[in-house]
């Protein structure tokens, strides 16, 4: 009879460790890794899945009046514009490859606009953005942020 109780002991906290093992779709990879389910892997966050990733430059006038800004992102992108100066800004965007017209934007102290670009094309596809400001005095935070594919 003790020989039982004592398996009993010795097996129960075995199946109880096998309960924690994460699904797969509840696994958890490393930094900078996300989890691909096509591959059934954790793959570089870049290279797909995951949520949103974004990319970041900023416009500051003087020295420059104007900044490209690259990234390889998804299908639909957004591009956000934010004042970080004390002064109102005025700034044109104008996206590469041309799918739109330049898009100018008037920033007041602080504040912040954004505009989605959009193309159906194989993923990775490369965003390009020329922004250039007329304001003497300009402090811009400029993000893309996409969704993982």
């Amino acid at each position: 009879m003790k020989k039982n109780k004592l398996r009993w002991v010795i097996i129960f906290p075995f199946f109880a460790l096998l309960s924690m093992i994460p699904a797969k779709a509840d696994v958890i990879c490393p930094p900078g890794l996300c989890w691909d389910p096509t591959a059934e892997w954790c793959a570089l966050c870049d290279a797909g899945g995951g949520g949103p990733h974004s990319e970041t430059t900023a416009l500051v006038n003087p020295p420059n009046s104007s900044v490209n800004f690259a990234v390889d992102g998804n299908q639909c992108t957004n591009l956000k514009l934010k004042n970080l100066n004390l002064l109102g800004v005025l700034a044109s965007v104008t996206v590469k490859p041309a799918i739109e017209n330049q898009w100018n934007v008037t920033l007041p102290p602080f504040t912040s606009q954004s505009k989605d670009y959009c193309r159906l094309v194989s993923v990775p596809v490369s965003w390009g953005w020329d922004i250039s400001t007329s304001s003497d005095a300009a402090n811009i935070a400029i993000t893309a942020t996409w969704a993982g594919w």
